[in-house]
């Protein structure tokens, strides 16, 4: 279950807590349980369809804003990666990127401070934001995902290591880096293993059929959004597989 406060309740708490002296401490504690909450939330995405798991989560989204904010004001990026990927993971499952801009002017502000894996949570976002809106926040989309790929070769994590690299391809494809873009796909396929989440391998076609169709290869990337339908079907990713539908109804209307 959950409870709200009215409004004005709400206010009243707030200036008595504020009276109390237990602000600080209570806003501590809430960002810190939070992050554990966006822990839970990048989690169980890979492994829940979309339904029951935004069910699960989307009444978390203004709670997990509000600790972003307070762990960007306390240059807390442990906690503030974990806060910005979850919001990033529940606006795209939904389809609603109005947060975007604002999520990542608070990832650039943690960026400087940030290490190993929170680095790389964080470098995530800027490599899958549109380039404008990375540029927007003083930081080169190019240079986020080069150097994503390079610090998950680092962690040793091969299932994010695999999801770097998509998204790395796409930056190289954008940019005109036909080569690299065609040499990382092929790494990422080669990472891939048949066990893992529906939506981790479809995500990877996402970026591999955007890959194909700015370098023009049509029938890899009929391809590919076959495959992306079917694990989007598997895995109960109605989002995805809408979009999939659509990409092959263009495709077919091409075709003609």
């Amino acid at each position: 279950p959950r409870y709200r406060l009215l409004e004005t309740t709400r206010l009243f708490a707030a200036q008595r807590l504020a009276q109390s002296g237990e602000s600080a401490a209570t806003l501590d504690r809430h960002c810190r349980s939070m992050a554990q909450v966006a822990v839970e939330v990048e989690r169980s995405l890979w492994q829940m369809a979309d339904r029951p798991w935004l069910h699960r989560h989307l009444a978390d989204s203004d709670d997990l804003q509000s600790a972003l904010e307070y762990a960007v004001a306390h240059r807390d990026a442990v906690s503030g990666a974990a806060l910005a990927a979850a919001g990033a993971a529940l606006d795209q499952v939904r389809g609603n990127m109005q947060g975007r801009r604002k999520r990542l002017a608070a990832a650039a502000a943690l960026l400087p401070s940030a290490q190993g894996a929170a680095r790389a949570t964080l470098l995530e976002l800027f490599s899958s934001a549109y380039a404008s809106t990375a540029d927007d926040c003083g930081v080169s989309r190019v240079d986020a995902a080069r150097e994503l790929v390079e610090l998950r070769r680092q962690l040793g994590d091969p299932q994010r290591l695999y999801q770097a690299l998509g998204r790395r391809a796409l930056v190289a494809a954008m940019s005109g880096d036909r080569p690299t873009a065609e040499q990382l796909m092929a790494e990422g396929q080669r990472l891939e293993r048949s066990d893992w989440p529906p939506r981790q391998r479809d995500w990877f076609r996402y970026w591999v059929g955007a890959v194909q169709s700015r370098l023009g290869d049509v029938q890899g990337l009929a391809q590919t959004v076959r495959e992306s339908l079917a694990l989007a079907e598997q895995g109960g990713l109605e989002n995805s597989a809408a979009m999939m539908q659509a990409e092959m109804f263009e495709l077919a209307l091409l075709a003609d």
